[in-house]
């Protein structure tokens, strides 16, 4: 094995690239079918932009800005610029949700700063750049324009040029900007890296989702082994987020290596692949997996080698890596190439920045020891080197480092002390490790207590309505008590933004970090600010909460309401556990969301009868006429200016009529007794069921009380063997309704199963139904074997009748039946309407509509749910 290369820059590269032309060394994932490309080809395209530039006149000191995704161009660009003597930089190209003016505001912030000459991109966003007129001053060429011929002759330049290219680190374009790295600190990187990476020519094999405008997409998975001859499998970062388990199929089928990604990734991977499904892929290539560039948590990592157990992955492979842009990357990695945390007392960290190790204490991951030729010293804000063990500013000096900041000679002078660079990092050395807790800027002090933002992030991480890696935390000085305030800005799942408990929150990070938030805001999906490298940015991101850009989207605007409307919020504030309106609005559907729920429901309608001082006839107490503040309040106008405001009757209706909700609600004493007995014992409230008639079978596990609603025959509720009922689920019969769950059948907690009429609902061994899924079965919803249904699915037997001439509301229903096959799987959020057939094994993507007959064995997703490919 050979740890060092011999090619020291890229223009001997581009000389050698003729000594194996046929050598492929890139795999480019497509939805088609997968691209392969080797060196010729690599060769062929690098001169094809060589002859463009000279043809062009291009300026061999340009700055050229490239906008690629995945191809064989965003190499040949590239590495073209350097050979040119260009100075190139990667820049990420906008993704389908992406607003058009936030991405046209940063690159002219980045032309502002950086002096970019030249713009390399795809035809859809060079038309973008061209119809910006500061931007269509520079020059913007459709890489599509560049000739593609077959060029074997090598491209003679007839200037020395000085090779060197720019990476835009993490944070605000304008106070950031380029940070210059000479060829001369990549090839002494890659060296000095590769000792600890041990790469192997023609032998190892990179995969990477990494977008190549992050430094470790860019220099570890993209520049690393292109000069070491290690092929690279290069994929979408768009494309792995959405099917992450693309990653686990490549690796298994290209055998791969080596893989880097951020902490966030270890959690996606094991939250969106269930452990069944991960255990198909044989992961056993795999020898070297870097959790980087965000810190390293336990838990993370923990439950991602526990899940992913079945798949022959070695639980040693896991490293960290300390780095930064400033550094080409690298400066630290694991020892001896083992993962390795160190229990402290986190009071200790937060109040005295001191480290006392303790037994089972909060855990921090070491970044190892120092890569060869990088050096790493811990000084105070005075500029003394600190004791072990004690937290300090981080600097550190290499073979590695950057030529500067791009045009910012004061900002690089500031940043170094006596040849040491100030990586504006906190942490310590414990045993001759390093430990870095953190960024000294984005440190949070509340009571002269240290709160690291991480840590904060870290729980909302965990949050199940929450994206995972798409938060922030940060502090803001409050001139009452002299001190910062925690602020929490969160992006929850799509549809899923009304379903955080924000006091939830709120009471984990006091319980776990004894602090308090101070205001909390969730966001729809995508509204954060990313830095000019791709990364969530607590600088950027509070900068726009202080501007009131969040509020100004998300508040519901007082000022604009009627005062029946304002009326309505107050109600809604009396009888719900609403805390804030951040995150309400007139639309806002308060059932869906849980803001209001049947009992509430009551309540907002004695409140509004109270408070508007009229008596709603039975016909109104109904859900359809109070579902959003906007549909309320047309309801009380309404009936406030037009009394008669009474529904249509056709008596040639021969269905029986279902009643509506109405303001009186009675109990039966079997009803009252299990609603508000006590739960203390698994054991005791199966026998107080089956006192009442409920048919209970034997090792039936109860997590919690129960709701029931017998309005039908007890004795039609079978519970059987092995069956799990989480907490708070809503059992409810009327009329001759059956609810029979067979063994092993598992219901998640805040389920709810409604029969009625002569209706059922049945599911099949080991089927599953997840959190907060409503049935609603007036006809028959049967599943097959170990069907999965995921959470918050709404699945639906009946449907209402809906002549003209009379209120929806008020016509009776029809009902019809569901039928899922064996091992059918419906994503979360999904809605089954009334006769559909799902057939065996097939599969409905999340927040689709099911309806009709659907084949076996297949994925559908969509509203309709149409066919997308075969399982």
């Amino acid at each position: 094995m050979n740890n060092n290369i011999i090619i020291r820059n890229v223009s001997q590269l581009y000389k050698n690239l003729n000594s194996d032309l046929e050598f492929k060394f890139l795999t480019i994932i497509n939805q088609s079918k997968d691209q392969h490309y080797t060196y010729k080809d690599l060769y062929y395209r690098i001169n094809n932009y060589l002859n463009f530039f000279k043809k062009n006149n291009i300026k061999s000191t340009s700055t050229i800005l490239i906008i690629l995704n995945e191809s064989i161009d965003t190499y040949a660009s590239f590495l073209a610029s350097m050979i040119y003597g260009a100075i190139p930089a990667f820049y990420a190209y906008p993704s389908a949700k992406q607003k058009k003016e936030i991405f046209l505001k940063s690159i002219d912030d980045l032309m502002k700063f950086n002096d970019i000459d030249l713009v390399v991109t795809f035809n859809d966003v060079a038309q973008v750049l061209i119809n910006n007129k500061n931007i269509a001053k520079k020059k913007i060429i459709n890489f599509s324009d560049i000739d593609s011929e077959n060029e074997m002759s090598e491209v003679n330049l007839e200037y020395e040029n000085k090779e060197s290219f720019l990476q835009f680190s993490s944070g605000t374009t304008g106070a950031k900007k380029g940070v210059k790295i000479s060829a001369n600190s990549l090839f002494n990187q890659i060296n000095n890296y590769n000792l600890h990476v041990k790469f192997e020519s023609k032998k190892s094999r990179v995969i990477s989702w990494l977008p190549h405008y992050h430094d470790m997409g860019l220099i570890a998975c993209m520049m690393m082994p292109l000069f070491t001859k290690v092929e690279i499998v290069s994929m979408s970062p768009f494309e792995w987020v959405a099917n992450p388990k693309i990653l686990l199929e490549k690796i298994d089928e290209y055998q791969c290596t080596h893989l880097w990604q951020p902490n966030f990734a270890f959690g996606h991977l094991t939250k969106s692949i269930n452990k069944n499904e991960a255990n198909k892929y044989d992961l056993a290539s795999i020898e070297y997996m870097v959790c980087s560039s965000e810190p390293v948590l336990y838990k993370t990592i923990s439950n991602f080698l526990n899940h992913f157990s079945n798949t022959n992955l070695r639980k040693d492979i896991i490293q960290n890596c300390y780095g930064m842009a400033e550094n080409t990357i690298y400066m630290a990695a694991s020892t001896n190439r083992k993962l390795k945390f160190l229990d402290i007392n986190f009071k200790e960290l937060k109040q005295n920045h001191k480290i006392i190790v303790e037994k089972n204490g909060y855990k921090l991951a070491s970044s190892g020891l120092p890569l060869r030729n990088n050096k790493i010293k811990i000084l105070d804000n005075e500029l003394n080197e600190v004791n072990e063990s004690n937290v300090g500013n981080i600097y550190i000096q290499s073979d590695s480092l950057f030529d500067g900041y791009f045009n910012n000679d004061e900002l690089t002078k500031n940043s170094f002390y006596e040849n040491w660079f100030n990586t504006g990092d906190l942490g310590f050395i414990y045993q001759n490790e390093i430990y870095v807790t953190g960024r000294k800027k984005e440190l949070i002090i509340i009571g002269g207590e240290n709160i690291y933002p991480q840590d904060v992030e870290s729980i909302l991480n965990d949050n199940e309505f929450l994206i995972e890696g798409r938060n922030v935390a940060f502090g803001i000085f409050d001139d009452r008590v002299g001190s910062e305030k925690l602020i929490v800005l969160a992006e929850a799942v799509e549809n899923n933004i009304n379903k955080v408990d924000k006091l939830s929150i709120k009471k984990e990070v006091f319980n776990k970090l004894n602090i308090s938030i101070s205001d909390i805001l969730i966001l729809p999906e995508r509204t954060l600010i990313k830095s000019t490298a791709g990364k969530i940015s607590r600088s950027l991101n509070k900068e726009a909460y202080k501007n009131d850009k969040f509020k100004k989207e998300l508040m519901l605007e007082l000022n604009n309401l009627n005062e029946d409307e304002k009326q309505l919020i107050s109600i809604i504030y009396e009888v719900s556990t609403l805390k804030d309106n951040d995150n309400i609005t007139l639309q806002t559907n308060l059932f869906e969301t849980g803001i209001l729920d049947s009992y509430a429901f009551i309540d907002f309608i004695n409140a509004i009868e109270k408070k508007f001082d009229l008596k709603l006839p039975d016909h109104l107490v109904s859900f359809d006429y109070f579902y959003t503040i906007e549909r309320a309040s047309s309801t009380i106008k309404d009936y406030k200016t037009n009394n008669n405001l009474i529904p249509y009757h056709d008596d040639s209706y021969d269905i029986e009529e279902v009643s509506q909700p109405t303001k009186k609600i009675t109990q039966t004493f079997s009803e009252f007794v299990l609603n508000n007995f006590p739960f203390k014992s698994n054991l005791l409230y199966q026998k107080l069921m089956k006192l009442f008639g409920i048919s209970v079978g034997k090792n039936v596990k109860i997590l919690g009380n129960i709701s029931f609603n017998l309005k039908g025959k007890p004795s039609n509720i079978l519970i059987k063997d092995n069956v799990i009922i989480g907490k708070n689920t809503d059992l409810r019969i009327r009329e001759n309704g059956k609810i029979i769950l067979e063994k092993d059948a598992y219901l998640d907690s805040d389920v709810r199963l409604i029969a009625a009429q002569n209706g059922s609902i049945v599911l099949g061994r080991s089927t599953s139904v997840g959190k907060g899924t409503i049935i609603n079965s007036g006809g028959n919803f049967i599943t097959g074997i170990k069907c999965m249904i995921g959470g918050y699915c709404v699945i639906n037997s009946s449907e209402h009748l809906f002549k003209n001439g009379r209120y929806i509301a008020d016509q009776n229903f029809k009902h019809g039946k569901i039928v899922l096959e064996n091992d059918v799987w419906i994503g979360s959020n999904v809605t089954v309407v009334m006769n559909t057939f799902i057939g065996k094994g097939s599969i409905i993507g999340a927040n689709s509509l099911a309806s009709g007959s659907i084949p076996s064995s297949g994925i559908f997703s969509g509203v309709p749910a149409k066919f997308i490919r075969k399982r």
